[in-house]
């Protein structure tokens, strides 16, 4: 398609949409790695060129509280063009970014924000392109990160304020935008698409080789285990479920970045230790496909924050989903997944929830990569409308 005309919603134009796109990607680690990935390869399957600007060093060690911000796997099977440039201690990354996205002047900057860790430089891509005819669209993931839950929002305006357009994917995060002053017009809201399922690589018999799935329900908790996403909640739930008569297992597979004697003790306080089996270490890319084949429901009990990419990653499989309240609303409505949502930080509603989707089973997965060119095309379509002044 490239070099072809285009037809991006109501808009007919000749020349090809040249997209920047800033953020981490394989071989980091991470949710927003993967949705960089996906948003990346979903512009190129409509035609427009993508060059990803990632990071040489993303964080100081003493901040990152896993073992590495790194995956180990092999690569994905499908990679855009990375430059791995920007460096969290080097103002001087910073501006040599800065200077080469003006000299190359992409009709897109598209910025992945969700940590005030990254303010400084994200500040100084978004003030140096203001003279320019790029597009400046933030991706607000996390307008105020979890990270800083009390930044003022005057400081995070300044970082973020001035770019031309947002993307943000749930109401939450629109109304922290609209809270700020940021204008209605300037934002596009879409779910966030299912991530595509990893290719399998590895079989891992830990993930099914204990668990008689004929006899019990597995439950997955997957990802970082962070205070935020309601791992005890769940753990609460599941006793409720016990003295009911109900006992489903329960996988929590990833990197706590707590101390697990937290949650052991309260795994043992509630007499739980034959249903859950902790997994405490970051689950490479190569053994996603293993663990979510092993499992029957995907839970996401989060009682903060307005998205996940668990999630997507389970709609992606097909896999029934409990989520709580809190995240609902960023879920896709493309996929066919089963889902029961319960009210964040409720144990006895989400025992309900999970009681609900017992009986469901894994739908057909859908099509990923349509998913993700169409939201890539809503996004094209808004640069262009920016581009022509007819903002709305």
């Amino acid at each position: 398609m490239r070099g072809d005309a285009h037809r991006l919603g109501a808009f007919h134009y000749e020349d090809i949409v040249n997209v920047t796109l800033v953020g981490p990607i394989f071989p980091f680690r991470g949710g927003i790695a993967h949705y960089t990935r996906q948003l990346a390869i979903g512009f190129e399957d409509i035609g427009h060129p993508v060059t990803v600007v990632s990071f040489s060093r993303s964080y100081p060690r003493a901040l990152y509280r896993g073992e590495s911000d790194k995956d180990g796997s092999l690569a994905p099977d499908r990679l855009p063009h990375i430059e791995h440039t920007l460096d969290w201690r080097s103002p001087a990354s910073w501006k040599r970014v800065s200077d080469a996205v003006v000299s190359s002047a992409p009709h897109l900057l598209c910025i992945n924000w969700w940590t005030s860790f990254w303010a400084a430089p994200t500040a100084h891509l978004v003030h140096s392109c203001r003279r320019t005819d790029v597009t400046r669209l933030i991706i607000a993931h996390n307008v105020i990160g979890h990270d800083v839950p009390r930044l003022l929002k005057a400081a995070v305006k300044r970082v973020i304020g001035n770019a031309d357009l947002f993307l943000v994917h749930s109401p939450r995060e629109l109304d922290k935008l609209l809270d700020m002053g940021i204008q209605a017009s300037r934002v596009i809201q879409e779910p966030i698409p299912p991530f595509e399922p990893p290719t399998p690589k590895v079989t891992n018999a830990k993930w099914a080789g204990h668990v008689d799935r004929e006899r019990h329900k597995v439950l997955l908790f997957f990802g970082f285990v962070r205070p935020y996403k309601g791992l005890n909640t769940l753990l609460d739930a599941l006793s409720i479920l016990r003295n009911q008569g109900i006992a489903p297992h329960l996988i929590v597979a990833g990197e706590f970045w707590q101390d697990t004697r937290l949650y052991q003790d309260q795994i043992t306080r509630l007499d739980l230790g034959s249903q859950v089996s902790l997994f405490d270490g970051y689950v490479p890319e190569s053994e996603v496909a293993s663990l979510f084949e092993s499992v029957d429901i995907v839970v996401a009990p989060y009682v903060e924050g307005t998205q996940s990419a668990v999630v997507s990653l389970a709609q992606g499989y097909g896999l029934p989903v409990v989520a709580s309240s809190t995240i609902a609303q960023a879920m896709s409505s493309q996929s066919q997944s089963p889902v029961a949502i319960f009210q964040a930080g409720d144990p006895s509603d989400l025992a309900r929830a999970v009681v609900q989707l017992l009986p469901a089973t894994r739908q057909p997965k859908v099509s990923v990569t349509e998913s993700w060119s169409s939201l890539a095309q809503r996004i094209a379509d808004h640069t262009m409308r920016n581009k022509t002044g007819h903002a709305n």
